[in-house]
C-alpha cells in the first residue's frame, strides 16, 4: 500500500471521527451524513418539543458516530425516561424512540405529590392530562407496591379504584370510583378482597357502600 494512499485513508478517518463533539454552544459540523432532522417517538408524559430543542446540538454533526452515553447525560434530568433507542435514517435523520416509566398512582403527602411506579420509584409530580385518572394514595405508602401487586395477581379491577387510604397501623381502605369503600384488615387482607370480589356483583349487595373486613371472620355492611 502506497504512502499516499495511507495518508488519504488517515485523513478520511480523522474527518469522520472528529465530526462529533458534544458542546451545546458549539456545533462541530460534518461533511459525512450531517444530521438535519431529529425525530421523537413514544412520548406521552415527556414534552416532545422540549426534548427536540434539548437535542438540537446534534444537527450538523455526523450521523455515523453518535455517542449514546453523552446523549444519556443530556436526557438524564427527564425522570419519565426509562430507556430509549436510536435509529439512524440515512442520509440525515436521527430518530429517538422512547420508553416511558408508567405511574400506577399518585402519592399525596400533605402539600407534596409524587407519581409512583410499579417498582416503587417516585417521580416528581406535574399535572398531565394523560395521567389524570390515576388513583391517589393518601398518607404514607406503607408497602403500597406489595398491595398493588397482590391486587393485580388476583385480577382485582384496579382501573376502578379512585383512591387508597393508608393508616399508620399499616392497613388500607380502598375507595372505588363509584363511592364503594373496602375497609381492609392489617393481616390477611386478601381474604377480604377475594370475598368482596365474589359478592360485589350480586344484587343483594348492590345497596351497600361500605364493606368492612377489619374484624376477623366478619363482614360489616353499611
Amino acid at each position: 500500500m502506497s504512502k499516499s494512499f495511507k495518508f488519504v485513508g488517515l485523513i478520511f478517518v480523522f474527518l469522520i471521527t472528529s465530526t462529533y463533539t458534544f458542546n451545546p454552544n458549539h456545533k462541530s459540523k460534518s461533511i459525512f451524513f450531517p444530521i438535519k432532522e431529529v425525530i421523537i417517538e413514544g412520548t406521552k408524559a415527556l414534552d416532545k418539543q422540549k426534548i427536540i430543542i434539548e437535542l438540537n446540538y446534534l444537527k450538523g454533526t455526523g450521523l455515523i458516530f453518535i455517542n449514546k452515553k453523552t446523549i444519556k447525560t443530556t436526557l438524564k434530568k427527564y425522570e419519565f425516561i426509562e430507556s430509549f433507542k436510536i435509529k439512524k435514517i440515512y442520509p440525515n435523520t436521527i430518530k429517538f424512540i422512547f420508553k416511558e416509566k408508567e405511574p400506577i398512582a399518585i402519592n399525596s403527602l400533605g402539600k407534596n405529590k409524587f407519581y409512583i411506579t410499579e417498582d416503587g420509584e417516585y417521580i416528581r409530580f406535574k399535572k398531565l392530562d394523560y395521567f389524570s385518572n390515576l388513583p391517589i394514595i393518601f398518607g404514607k405508602k406503607n408497602n403500597f407496591n406489595l398491595l398493588y401487586k397482590n391486587l393485580k395477581n388476583i385480577n382485582f379491577p384496579t382501573k376502578k379504584i379512585k383512591s387508597y387510604l393508608s393508616f399508620d397501623v399499616g392497613r388500607w381502605d380502598i375507595i372505588l370510583k363509584n363511592g364503594v369503600v373496602i375497609k381492609l384488615p392489617y393481616i390477611n387482607y386478601l381474604e377480604g378482597v377475594n370475598n368482596f370480589m365474589s359478592i360485589y356483583n350480586k344484587k343483594e349487595f348492590s345497596k351497600f357502600k361500605v364493606f368492612d373486613y377489619r374484624i376477623k371472620n366478619q363482614l360489616i355492611l353499611k
